[in-house]
Protein backbone atom coordinates (compact mmCIF):
# COMPACT_ATOMS: atom_id res chain seq x y z
CA UNK A 1 0.00 0.00 0.00
CA UNK A 2 2.45 2.50 1.17
CA UNK A 3 4.71 1.86 -2.34
CA UNK A 4 1.89 2.31 -4.31
CA UNK A 5 0.59 5.09 -2.94
CA UNK A 6 4.03 6.84 -2.87
CA UNK A 7 3.74 6.14 -6.64
CA UNK A 8 0.77 7.75 -6.96
CA UNK A 9 1.94 10.66 -5.15
CA UNK A 10 4.71 11.06 -7.58
CA UNK A 11 2.64 10.96 -10.47
CA UNK A 12 0.07 13.68 -9.36
CA UNK A 13 3.07 15.58 -8.63
CA UNK A 14 3.67 14.82 -11.80
CA UNK A 15 0.61 15.75 -13.55
CA UNK A 16 0.28 19.09 -11.13
CA UNK A 17 3.41 20.62 -13.12
CA UNK A 18 2.16 19.75 -16.56
CA UNK A 19 -1.40 21.08 -15.76
CA UNK A 20 -1.01 23.32 -12.64
CA UNK A 21 -2.94 23.58 -9.86
CA UNK A 22 -6.35 21.59 -10.21
CA UNK A 23 -8.59 20.81 -6.94
CA UNK A 24 -9.08 17.81 -7.98
CA UNK A 25 -5.43 16.86 -8.17
CA UNK A 26 -4.70 18.37 -4.79
CA UNK A 27 -7.57 16.34 -3.49
CA UNK A 28 -6.37 13.02 -4.99
CA UNK A 29 -3.04 13.50 -3.68
CA UNK A 30 -4.25 14.59 0.26
CA UNK A 31 -6.08 10.98 -0.11
CA UNK A 32 -2.71 9.63 -0.83
CA UNK A 33 -1.31 11.34 1.55
CA UNK A 34 -3.98 10.26 4.54
CA UNK A 35 -3.31 6.35 3.18
CA UNK A 36 0.53 7.20 4.29
CA UNK A 37 -0.40 8.67 7.80
CA UNK A 38 1.06 12.39 6.47
CA UNK A 39 -1.54 14.60 8.16
CA UNK A 40 0.17 17.94 7.94
CA UNK A 41 0.22 16.78 4.03
CA UNK A 42 -3.31 16.02 3.78
CA UNK A 43 -4.47 19.54 5.11
CA UNK A 44 -2.24 21.50 2.61
CA UNK A 45 -3.58 19.40 -0.06
CA UNK A 46 -7.56 19.72 0.93
CA UNK A 47 -6.73 23.56 1.90
CA UNK A 48 -5.25 23.91 -1.58
CA UNK A 49 -8.39 22.15 -3.14
CA UNK A 50 -11.04 24.31 -1.63
CA UNK A 51 -8.43 27.28 -2.98
CA UNK A 52 -8.50 26.35 -6.50
CA UNK A 53 -11.91 25.28 -6.57
CA UNK A 54 -13.18 28.70 -5.56
CA UNK A 55 -14.55 27.41 -2.89
CA UNK A 56 -16.93 24.93 -4.30
CA UNK A 57 -19.24 22.90 -2.25
CA UNK A 58 -17.96 19.61 -2.77
CA UNK A 59 -14.25 20.38 -1.41
CA UNK A 60 -15.90 22.77 1.02
CA UNK A 61 -18.37 20.28 2.53
CA UNK A 62 -15.87 17.33 2.28
CA UNK A 63 -12.92 19.15 4.33
CA UNK A 64 -15.71 20.81 6.84
CA UNK A 65 -16.63 17.16 7.78
CA UNK A 66 -13.20 15.73 8.43
CA UNK A 67 -13.07 15.74 12.04
CA UNK A 68 -9.71 15.88 12.45
CA UNK A 69 -9.58 19.46 10.51
CA UNK A 70 -11.41 21.03 13.49
CA UNK A 71 -8.41 19.79 15.98
CA UNK A 72 -5.14 20.04 13.52
CA UNK A 73 -6.27 23.60 11.68
CA UNK A 74 -9.42 25.43 13.20
CA UNK A 75 -9.00 28.43 11.18
CA UNK A 76 -9.39 25.85 7.98
CA UNK A 77 -12.40 24.30 9.94
CA UNK A 78 -13.75 27.56 10.24
CA UNK A 79 -13.31 29.23 7.20
CA UNK A 80 -15.19 25.96 5.56
CA UNK A 81 -18.17 26.16 7.61
CA UNK A 82 -18.46 30.29 7.03
CA UNK A 83 -18.64 29.39 3.28
CA UNK A 84 -20.97 26.31 3.71
CA UNK A 85 -22.79 29.45 5.77
CA UNK A 86 -22.84 31.67 3.19
CA UNK A 87 -23.42 29.41 0.30
CA UNK A 88 -26.72 28.31 2.42
CA UNK A 89 -28.01 31.99 2.91
CA UNK A 90 -27.48 32.86 -0.42
CA UNK A 91 -29.26 29.99 -2.07
CA UNK A 92 -32.32 30.29 -0.26
CA UNK A 93 -32.71 33.87 -0.90
CA UNK A 94 -32.82 33.49 -3.75
CA UNK A 95 -35.84 30.85 -3.78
Amino acid sequence: LELVSFACKRRLNDAMNRFGDHPALSFARARASALLGFTNAVLDDVARAVYFSRQAPFYVEAVASMAFVDEVRPALARACREVIDRQRSSSGAEG
